[in-house]
């Protein structure tokens, strides 16, 4: 699956909203079930970066699926 840049925003300001409003919405998952983990990702950073730029500050790293026994 190839996510088009505007898709990618799209959907990184729907897990913003929902997130904000306290409301849940169907996985990213479910409905795009060839998701890409590059795409994945790029949705977490576009994520990350609308609330650094909203003011909140990042205070660390989930880092487990770098152990092998997590991945698994």
């Amino acid at each position: 699956m190839t996510l088009e840049k505007e898709q990618l925003d799209r959907l990184s300001k729907e897990l913003t909203d929902a997130e904000r409003a306290h409301t849940p919405i169907e996985p990213l998952t479910d409905r795009f079930l060839e998701i890409t983990m590059p795409e994945a990702y790029a949705i977490q950073l576009r994520t990350i970066q609308s609330k650094v730029d909203a003011g909140e500050a990042v205070v660390g790293k989930k880092v487990g699926l770098c152990i092998r026994a997590a991945q698994e």
